[in-house]
């Protein structure tokens, strides 16, 4: 009579090294895991909003709401700008249109705000700033430089007071910057001596890059191709959503969905 196996279940682990929960089915000679990809990362919840976050009175979904309609003149813009508290990472969205034409559309700029360290007028900073064209990077310094970056002075949520880290990497996807940032941590921004940190701050505004260009808008709901990978978005940077009236006069009115993934909804 042949032996008769049972092989041990396997068992997959998480990235915090929870154990992987899937779907099974139910067949008679066993029950077979059901892979479903997912492009929101392990402990996170999926968020779906139309507002962001209060940033003044730290609440979350209170903010200002994803709604744009011009003002009925040819060529009019409006602009509406936010944040989140906490860090998020974007899954897709919805733009629902109520009136437009043609040749109306919405674009979405990614911006990061100007890092403003504190002058140190004894030259005893733990930062100097360094040239780098139009605006300055600011590096770290040795207990003598001319400015002070505290990476321990919190607005609100995550987000550091006056400081807005920047991704640094080379041409090989290695970091590169001078400064770390780390949510979880205090400060959450810290120097790297070593310039192997996965940002920079600069002096300057600087925009990140244009996820939605000239989006053009339809008499239905557009959505937006889902994400093959979830891109994570600080909390220090600016959603900055645009509506531009065309040629012709008459208003245009979009609302906004975002898709996201955060670590805490309430």
């Amino acid at each position: 009579m042949p032996v008769q196996y049972s092989p041990k279940p396997i068992i997959i682990q998480n990235e915090d090294e929870s154990i992987a929960s899937f779907p099974m089915t139910d067949g008679e000679n066993g029950k077979t895991p059901i892979f479903q990809p997912s492009i929101i990362p392990p402990g996170y919840y999926f968020y779906g909003t139309g507002a962001f976050d209060d940033i003044t009175n730290n609440k979350i979904g209170e903010g200002v709401q994803l709604a744009l309609k011009t003002d009925g003149t040819a060529a009019d813009e409006v602009e509406v700008d936010g944040r989140f508290l906490t860090h998020v990472y974007v899954v897709g969205g919805d733009l629902a249109v109520f009136a437009g034409e043609y040749d109306d559309y919405c674009s979405l700029t990614m911006v990061s705000p100007a890092s403003a360290p504190v002058a140190n007028g004894g030259g005893t900073g733990n930062a100097n700033k360094v040239s780098v064209g139009p605006f300055n990077i600011i590096v770290p310094a040795a207990g003598d430089g001319a400015w002070d970056v505290d990476g321990s002075d919190m607005e609100q949520g995550e987000i550091n007071q006056s400081l807005s880290p920047v991704p640094a990497f080379d041409a090989n996807s290695a970091p590169n910057g001078w400064w770390n940032w780390d949510p979880t941590a205090t400060p959450s921004i810290t120097p790297n001596f070593g310039n192997t940190g996965a940002y920079n701050l600069f002096d300057a505004e600087l925009k990140l890059g244009r996820q939605a260009n000239r989006y053009p808008l339809t008499s239905g709901n557009v959505t937006p191709a889902a994400s093959i990978k979830a891109k994570k978005i600080l909390p220090h940077w600016i959603w900055r959503f645009t509506l531009k009236r065309g040629a012709v006069a008459g208003t245009a009115k979009i609302a906004i969905r975002l898709d996201l993934a955060r670590l805490t909804t309430v």
